[in-house]
């Protein structure tokens, strides 16, 4: 059986999911807004540093 495709939009969600406890129980559409661009940001990085691998 093959392994189910991660894209990076599922990356993303769970970045943001892990975050989103350190936070409290009811946080801001800003807040999670910024999560899920800094899990953007930390994605791209992550690719780039495998590609200078």
């Amino acid at each position: 059986m093959a392994e189910p495709t991660v894209t990076p939009s599922d990356e993303k969600i769970r970045i943001v999911r892990e975050r989103l406890p350190l936070y409290g129980p009811n946080p801001s559409v800003e807040l999670v807004q910024q999560l899920m661009a800094e899990a953007e940001a930390d994605i791209q990085r992550a690719r780039a540093h495998e590609l200078n691998l």
